[in-house]
C-alpha cells in the first residue's frame, strides 16, 4: 500500500522491550534496585541501556557485578511505586524535572524481596521468575558524535554467569531450556506496561532448530551448576577434549620455567666462582635472572595474602574471590590484560597500566636473553681454558636451558612487537575449511581445533614475570 506512512519524530523510541529490575550494591553494602527497559541479550552476553550519572550506573563501574531480575506481566504493581525514583542523593536536574524523587531502599518501598546471590555481591529479587547473576565486561558511550550529549547514556556489556527460573517456566524434557507458552514477560512500550498475547501469533521456522545448536556461540565459561561449566557437546567434532585442565597444566609449565631460570642462575654462579672473575662481572651475569625470579616470587606472595586478605574481609563473597585469585594467577602467568573500562566521565581506565605490561615483558624477555649470553660467554670460556672433557653433565644442561630461553624469548619479542604473524588474534569460531598461517599455528596454537584456546599465552602483564621462557608459546599441546 502507498500513503499510509507519515514522517515524525518521537522523543522516545520504546517499541517493547521487556522490564530488567537491575540490583547493584551501594557503596554502604545496601542494594539499589534499577527499572530499565533498554536491555537486550545476543548468547550469554547482555547490553544495558543507562543514563550515565544513575545510581545503577555507578555501582555497575565501581563492583562490575549485577543481577538482572526479569519480572513477569503481573508484576507492574512492583515496579510503579519506584519507577519514579533514583538511588542518587542528589536528583539530577533532568529526573527532577520529570517528576523523579530520592528512594534509598527501594525494596521496602516496592515490597519487593531479597534474596541471596550465588556468584555477585548484589541481591536476586525472590518475586522476578527469571534472575541472571551477571558481571560488567565492556562499556560504550552512546552519541558521540553529538559532542555536547557524548556520555549522557552509555551501553554497558555484562556477561551472565549464572541463570536462576522458576521452576514452571522450564520445559519439560529438556534440562535448559525455558517453555515461551509459560513465559509472559513484563513489556515497557511507550512507557506503558503490556503483556505478551497468550498463544503464539504463527508459527516460526527458526523454531524447527535445535537451541543447542547456538550453544557454541554462547560458550563463555558460563556457570550452569555447582562446578559446572558450558560445554561443547553440540559439536560435531571434539575440538577441546583437554577441555578446562590445560589451565592448570600450563600454570606447572611455567612454574617449571621459573624454576629453571633459577637453576641456570645458580649453576653459572658456580662457574664463575670456579673463573676467579673480576667482581662486577658475576653482578652483571645473575642480576637479570634474579630479577626476573624475585618478580614472580614477589608476584605469588601478593596474590595470596590479597587472597587471605579479600576471604577476612567478606566470607560470605568466597565464590567471588576465588574467581579473581584465578585471575590473579592467570595474569601473572601469562594472559594478556583485561580490556581497559570506560568510566562514567568517559575517560579510559585499564586495570594494569599498560606501560607497566610492557615493562615487565621487555623485562622477562631481555633477562633471558641476557643470561643466554652470560652462559654462551662461560661454557665458550671454560672450553677455551680447560678443554672439551672438562665441561660436566651440569654445564651442558645449563648451556641446553639457556638455547631454549632465549629460542622462546625471541618468540615473546616477536609477539611483543606484532611482526607478521605474531600480531593480537582474536578468538575465531570453528571452521574446518579455515587454515591459519603456518607460523600462526606454531605459536598460538590451531583455531580448528580448539577455538577457546586460540590465545597466546606468555609473560607476566603485570610485571612480576616467569622466564620469558614460556614454553606455550610454541606447544600449545603440552
Amino acid at each position: 500500500m502507498t500513503g499510509t506512512h507519515s514522517i515524525i519524530t518521537p522523543a522516545i523510541m520504546y517499541w517493547g522491550t521487556p522490564v530488567a529490575l537491575i540490583t547493584t550494591s551501594n557503596e554502604d553494602g545496601t542494594a539499589n534496585i534499577g527499572p530499565i527497559s533498554s536491555v537486550w541479550w545476543l548468547g550469554h552476553r547482555c547490553l544495558l541501556g543507562l543514563a550515565s550519572g544513575s545510581q545503577t550506573t555507578l555501582n555497575l563501574f565501581r563492583t562490575k557485578q549485577c543481577v538482572i531480575n526479569l519480572p513477569s506481566a503481573d508484576m507492574a504493581h512492583y515496579i510503579n511505586p519506584i519507577a519514579k525514583t533514583t538511588g542518587t542523593p542528589t536528583v539530577p536536574p533532568g529526573k527532577k524535572n520529570r517528576g523523579y524523587t530520592h528512594c534509598k531502599d527501594k525494596f521496602s518501598a516496592s515490597g519487593l524481596t531479597q534474596q541471596p546471590s550465588d556468584l555477585v555481591q548484589p541481591p536476586r529479587i525472590s518475586e522476578c521468575p527469571v534472575q541472571m547473576e551477571a558481571e560488567v565486561t565492556n562499556s560504550m558511550d552512546l552519541m558521540q558524535d553529538v559532542p555536547d550529549r557524548k556520555g549522557l547514556l552509555i551501553a554497558i556489556e555484562v556477561k551472565i554467569l549464572r541463570t536462576h527460573v522458576r521452576n514452571d517456566l522450564r520445559m519439560e524434557g529438556y534440562e535448559n531450556r525455558i517453555d515461551p507458552d509459560r513465559w509472559r514477560p513484563l513489556i515497557m512500550s511507550f512507557q506503558e506496561f503490556y503483556g505478551l498475547a497468550p498463544e503464539k501469533a504463527a508459527e516460526s521456522s527458526l523454531g524447527t532448530i535445535d537451541e543447542e545448536r547456538y550453544r557454541v556461540i554462547t560458550r563463555s565459561n558460563v556457570v550452569k551448576q555447582e562446578g559446572d561449566m558450558d560445554t561443547f557437546d553440540t559439536m560435531d567434532t571434539d575440538i577441546c577434549p583437554d577441555g578446562d585442565s590445560r589451565t592448570e597444566r600450563e600454570m606447572v609449565v611455567k612454574l617449571m620455567v621459573a624454576h629453571f631460570t633459577a637453576v641456570v642462575a645458580f649453576c653459572n654462579w658456580q662457574s664463575l666462582r670456579n673463573e676467579k672473575l673480576d667482581t662486577i662481572e658475576p653482578i652483571l651475569f645473575l642480576l637479570s635472572p634474579l630479577i626476573v625470579v624475585a618478580q614472580t616470587a614477589l608476584g605469588v606472595i601478593i596474590i595470596n595474602l590479597s587472597f587471605v586478605y579479600d576471604i577476612a574481609l567478606s566470607p560470605k563473597s568466597f565464590h567471588i574471590h576465588l574467581e579473581t585469585y584465578a585471575r590473579r594467577w592467570n595474569t601473572l602467568f601469562g594472559k594478556k590484560p583485561s580490556p581497559p573500562w570506560r568510566t562514567p566521565t568517559g575517560s579510559r581506565q585499564s586495570r594494569f597500566g599498560s606501560a607497566w605490561i610492557r615493562l615487565g615483558r621487555a623485562t622477562a624477555i631481555f633477562a633471558t636473553l641476557f643470561q643466554f649470553a652470560a652462559t654462551v660467554f662461560l661454557y665458550q670460556r671454560r672450553k677455551n681454558r680447560h678443554g672439551w672433557d672438562a665441561l660436566t653433565v651440569l654445564d651442558h644442561r645449563t648451556f641446553e636451558l639457556s638455547v631454549g630461553g632465549a629460542a622462546v624469548s625471541l618468540l615473546s619479542l616477536a609477539l611483543l612487537l606484532k611482526l607478521p604473524g605474531f600480531g593480537y588474534m582474536p578468538e575465531t569460531m570453528y571452521i574446518p575449511e579455515y587454515k591459519p598461517d603456518p607460523a600462526v599455528i606454531f605459536c598460538r596454537g590451531d583455531s580448528r581445533r580448539c577455538p577457546s584456546w586460540y590465545q597466546i599465552l606468555y609473560a607476566s602483564d603485570i610485571g612480576s614475570a616467569t622466564s620469558a621462557a614460556t614454553w606455550l608459546a610454541v606447544r600449545r599441546d603440552l
